[in-house]
């Protein structure tokens, strides 16, 4: 048996050569200028290694790693990453791909060796512990010569292991909630193609749980952990355990941002995922409708880890030193730890989880999709009290707003909140309905990690930067159209917006585009004078540029600027 010709390329491989071969290139910003270019933002995002980074590999060390189809190296920079693996043999039949990897990782030589050939013919000269594959299975039937290429793939990677060996396996979910939703099927790109069981089947398909775990079984792999990524094994911000759906105390649609994130097609909206898995929870395992599948599967048993781990959520498309990684552990006591760890730093803090509570965020999105106003004005005055307990005492003395916020008022694109009476404490900025809970009892106030270099924070500006945050979920469940703020209302039933306030739109805008900046880059881009930012951003190599065209755009023009500044924003964006 021999594998078929592979050709596989996505398009990004000759730009991503060029990256490579710069010394401007930094695995943790170069990412920022591309968010916007799909096939690129997919192979240099941090997020890729989101699937492996939370301690998949806790408590094992001194790993030989296979990887089977590395292509262009976002998994492989994963893998070289994680203390536990010692070396790594990185194998892709794509000529121009596996120049690209060998590129990327040329200051690893010492720990990654590369080989091009296609995965059924390749020979090693040794057993691994651990054998890697990611998205590469659902190519089996296009590539292996054989009339059951899945199983015989899988035959071929229980070659390669030792006998305690274990496969490292992702793919798409057949039955992925997304799916059902309307999503298009990622090979084909046409909705509905994998649950009407792949009509149009050309060698590529993916499949349910239950034909994984049975077609497992048959090559030898007998244990099985299913973990779960959210939205995709591509980009997961949040792995979910098998425990997770059997802990009742633990709550773990609220990590979960619906609708699932798509990256080349339209928004779809045919039902509310969120509402769906909430009834499927109740009545059979949630795992056979999640998105995707993160499969560690061997021939012998697979121990369990103390304590068990329910889900992890990764914040990684931030500045170096603001990346984090929060654990939801069950420990012995039957309890839930919150464990969040600085990805920088390796600091860890803990804390109890807290059981049976409603986030405040979701109440009021679900309140304002379904128009009920006596429960939005119940809302917003819970919220209104929890900033009102954060009120400062604003003397002549204390009201000055200095430093980080100094140097971007200097740009006089604003007047932030200029008319603004009531402060907060500078830690307030989270201070968002998404990190308040409240129980039947008890309200609590969680994930307040900004604290920004001010003196004090107007209110109006955690309302205004709270209701854009929930109306850009609230236009994203229901499909309206445009963003959170259209001609100076929110984007949202008239009948809601009588309730809801809006303080400072341009300021706000502004201040969310150098926010957002800032935690992604960990820089301040401040400057003198709008013209001074022009001079910088001539240069077309530039970093910032991306956002600096995103700021000319939206807030230059719109604020009616001098006909030259336009002229020359019009010309940079062009």
């Amino acid at each position: 048996m021999k594998g078929q010709n592979f050709h596989y390329k996505d398009g990004a491989e000759n730009q991503l050569l060029n990256i490579f071969k710069s010394d401007q290139f930094n695995k943790n910003s170069t990412w920022f200028d591309y968010r916007d270019t799909w096939n690129m933002f997919y192979h240099l995002t941090p997020e890729r290694k989101n699937l492996l980074n939370w301690g998949i590999f806790d408590g094992e060390n001194n790993l030989n790693v296979l990887e089977l189809g590395s292509g262009c190296g976002a998994i492989t920079t994963a893998l070289s990453e994680i203390e536990a693996i010692s070396s790594i043999t990185c194998v892709e039949g794509e000529k121009s791909r596996y120049e690209v990897s060998k590129l990327r990782h040329a200051k690893l030589s010492d720990k990654i060796k590369f080989v091009n050939a296609n995965i059924a013919d390749f020979k090693p000269d040794k057993l691994f512990d651990i054998v890697a594959v990611i998205g590469v299975l659902e190519y089996s039937g296009k590539y292996i010569d054989d009339e059951t290429p899945y199983e015989e793939f899988l035959n071929i990677v229980k070659r390669f292991l030792k006998p305690s060996g274990k496969l490292v396996l992702a793919i798409e979910n057949q039955l992925g909630h997304k799916y059902l939703a309307g999503a298009v099927e990622d090979h084909y790109q046409k909705p509905y193609i994998g649950i009407s069981d792949y009509a149009c089947y050309e060698g590529i398909r993916t499949f349910t749980k239950n034909e994984l775990t049975q077609k497992l079984k048959k090559v030898g792999f007998n244990y099985q952990k299913f973990y779960y990524p959210f939205p995709d094994y591509k980009m997961p911000k949040v792995i979910l355990s098998e425990d997770c759906f059997k802990n009742e105390d633990f709550d773990w649609l609220t990590l979960l941002d619906f609708p699932t994130e798509q990256y080349v097609q339209k928004p779809f909206y045919n039902f509310d995922e969120r509402a769906f898995l909430n009834l499927i929870k109740d009545n059979t395992d949630p795992g056979i409708f999640m998105n995707s599948f993160l499969i560690v599967t061997s021939a012998n048993e697979i121990s369990r880890k103390k304590p068990t781990l329910l889900a992890a959520k990764m914040n990684v498309l931030r500045a170096n030193e603001f990346k984090t990684i929060k654990s939801f552990v069950s420990t012995e006591q039957n309890n839930i730890e919150v464990i969040e760890e600085n990805l920088s730093t390796g600091k860890k803090t803990s804390s109890n989880y807290i059981k049976k509570a409603d986030n405040l965020g979701i109440l009021l999105v679900d309140a304002i999709l379904s128009e009920d106003i006596p429960k939005i004005k119940e809302y917003m005055k819970i919220w209104d009290s929890y900033l009102n307990a954060r009120s400062v005492d604003v003397t002549s003395n204390s009201i000055g707003i200095t430093n980080v916020w100094a140097k971007y008022t200097s740009l006089k694109l604003s007047s932030f909140y200029k008319n603004a009476t009531c402060f907060l404490s500078n830690d307030s900025l989270d201070l968002i309905p998404y990190n308040i809970l409240n129980t039947h009892d008890k309200g609590y106030v969680i994930d307040l990690e900004w604290k920004l270099n001010v003196d004090l924070l107007p209110k109006e500006l955690i309302l205004d930067r709270g209701m854009f945050w929930i109306i850009n979920r609230a236009i994203r469940i229901s499909g309206r159209k445009g963003s959170a703020i259209t001609n100076g209302k929110w984007n949202v039933p008239k009948s809601i917006q009588k309730i809801i306030p809006l303080y400072d739109q341009r300021s706000l805008e502004i201040f969310e585009e150098w926010f957002q900046h800032y935690v992604c880059i960990g820089e301040i881009p401040a400057y003198k004078s709008i013209d001074s930012i022009i001079r910088k951003h001539r240069n077309p190599k530039n970093r910032f540029k991306n956002w600096f065209k995103s700021l000319l755009k939206k807030q230059l023009e719109r604020l009616r600027r001098s006909k030259k500044i336009v002229r020359i924003a019009k010309k940079i964006s062009d």
